[in-house]
């Protein structure tokens, strides 16, 4: 997941190739969406750990629950930025077809991880039959055919999504969605309507002129999203299982809201927080390393070593975890690599 939004290679290549700047306020958040994404998932399966930094059942939220959020503002922050270069291009084909190729990778990759966490004797915390993966994938692919229009109409067909997806939701498929992990494939319209809306956003951040005004920008819509979640709950829950209406707005709102604080921090000092937007200019092949670590780390049969394991059993784990991320983080950087789609 590079910021180079668009540009699908499936090999290791040398970052000097890539001519365009990276934003290091998209880097930085996304390392931040990594490594809370890691330390959460080793999380999931140990029992003292409160239920509040786990995954809600169904209805409710919880920390856990604004991660792959996270990831996917991360991808429409990374859309703003180019779609002005994408609609002046001559042929729009190479662009389209670059999303459509990353799109289905990620639901391969995603296919892949979930099938071989399914195949475990005994699976851990992070098994998914529809995971994040999957989720951005066809989030993308769904994207793709309103990216290049203007941000009103990428605004409006995501407002669109939310409300057919919804309606779908409360009238027919609703037991179908609590059957599956991560909403399901059922879930993949109200995720791309959060992807629409989200990439208008980044695109009048990126036009906006002036860091307190393009805080100001982040804040009200952020602010304004989770206002209007929290005034429709008593009608919409708010589920991330369920994919529902009001954790889409509510995770949007709070996300915007962590990433106007981390812009405006950022904003004319790209060279601040270095140590997190290392991590967030390497997404993919951390979240491989995390998975690997996670093995090491939720030994089945042992329940003292990560079920039952004591507090501070479980902190050394988490920091062994953030080590070894920032560790591949490094190495990717000082070797010049880069894993992308």
């Amino acid at each position: 997941m590079h910021d180079r939004a668009g540009q699908v290679h499936a090999r290791v290549t040398p970052t000097a190739v890539s001519p365009a700047p990276r934003n290091a306020a998209i880097d930085a958040y996304r390392g931040i969406a990594v490594l809370v994404m890691a330390v959460g998932n080793l999380g999931l399966g140990v029992r003292w750990v409160p239920a509040a930094l786990k995954h809600a059942t169904d209805i409710g939220f919880t920390i856990a629950d604004v991660v792959a959020p996270m990831f996917m503002l991360s991808i429409a922050l990374v859309v703003g930025l180019r779609v002005e270069g994408w609609r002046a291009a001559p042929d729009k084909r190479p662009i389209r077809g670059r999303m459509a190729r990353r799109g289905l990778m990620l639901l391969g990759l995603g296919a892949v991880i979930s099938g071989g966490q399914a195949l475990t004797v005994a699976a851990g915390p992070t098994a998914l039959s529809w995971g994040v993966l999957q989720a951005i994938g066809a989030a993308t692919l769904l994207l793709l055919p309103v990216v290049l229009l203007p941000a009103w109409a990428r605004l409006a067909s995501g407002v669109g999504c939310l409300l057919v997806y919804q309606v779908l939701l409360d009238r027919f498929f609703l037991q179908a969605v609590l059957q599956i992990s991560f909403d399901s494939i059922l879930g993949t319209l109200s995720w791309g309507g959060f992807l629409m809306i989200a990439s208008a956003v980044a695109e009048q951040w990126h036009r906006t002129r002036g860091a307190v005004r393009r805080t100001v920008l982040l804040a009200t819509v952020g602010l304004g999203s989770a206002l209007l979640a929290w005034g429709l709950s008593p009608w919409i829950p708010v589920s991330k299982n369920r994919a529902s209406l009001t954790y889409e707005l509510l995770a949007l709102g709070l996300c915007l809201l962590l990433f106007a604080i981390v812009a405006a921090i950022l904003d004319g000092h790209p060279h601040r927080w270095h140590w997190l937007q290392s991590p967030g200019r390497h997404p993919l092949p951390l979240y491989f390393a995390h998975l690997i670590t996670m093995a090491f780390l939720t030994l089945p049969g042992v329940d003292g070593w990560y079920a039952g394991a004591p507090v501070w059993l479980t902190l050394v784990q988490a920091a062994v975890m953030v080590a070894v991320l920032l560790t591949v983080a490094a190495v990717f950087d000082r070797r010049g690599w880069s894993l992308r789609l």
